[in-house]
């Protein structure tokens, strides 16, 4: 937002949040869920795609032209790659399954990790933040930089960042239980970002329940 506001970009922010009643703690807490599974996933719906959806439908009804930007890869999984191709098949735009009148877009679709992570490392980004520092962060997340060094992990200077010996950094809510072991809070919690230790054993707990 402060890159935004310094290069005099006409950019709102909207952040969505889940009802009180949707949050994670209300549910799992308040409510006495279990923690979200594979077979009881109800955390996605609830947090990020329902509060999504209600910003998206608000921006409609007041007559914007919406189109959501999405940073999807087919190479993510099986699965990912069927619901993209399901979606866009060889066009760009895609429809929103909520409202007609909204269109998708993931213009990095066909992209590989090794794609994305060339990309950082010959393209500067446009704010006050080097994208070495996030290369640097998911290098952690996979075992530390030491394991998994940069310039190690660098062929030649046309190539980005190997997998580091199969490792791989996954990143996304620290409560997530879905996951047996989440291996990059592991990493990071006893690495480089000890702060982040009291999150870890307190997924642990949850994933108990």
């Amino acid at each position: 937002m402060k890159a935004v506001e310094a290069l005099n970009l006409d950019i709102e922010f909207i952040i969505v949040e889940p009802e009180v009643e949707n949050s994670y703690f209300s549910m799992v807490i308040g409510r006495g869920y279990i923690a979200p599974s594979v077979n009881f996933k109800w955390c996605v719906d609830r947090l990020k795609i329902l509060p999504g959806r209600k910003a998206l439908l608000k921006l409609v009804e007041s007559g914007e032209t919406v189109c959501q930007v999405l940073g999807s890869r087919s190479y993510e999984s099986t699965q990912r790659a069927s619901s993209i191709q399901s979606e866009y098949g060889d066009d760009f735009y895609g429809a929103h399954v909520v409202h007609g009148s909204i269109r998708t877009a993931a213009p990095i679709k066909h992209w590989t990790a090794h794609n994305v992570v060339t990309y950082l490392v010959h393209n500067p980004a446009p704010y006050d933040y080097s994208n070495y520092h996030l290369l640097n962060l998911y290098g952690s997340a996979a075992g530390g930089m030491e394991e998994c060094p940069l310039g190690a992990a660098m062929q030649d200077a046309s190539e980005g960042i190997s997998s580091c010996g199969g490792k791989k950094s996954r990143f996304g809510c620290w409560s997530c239980t879905e996951v047996s072991e989440d291996i990059s809070l592991k990493n990071l919690a006893f690495g480089d970002y000890p702060d982040l230790e009291p999150y870890y054993h307190t997924r642990t707990v949850f994933k108990l329940t």
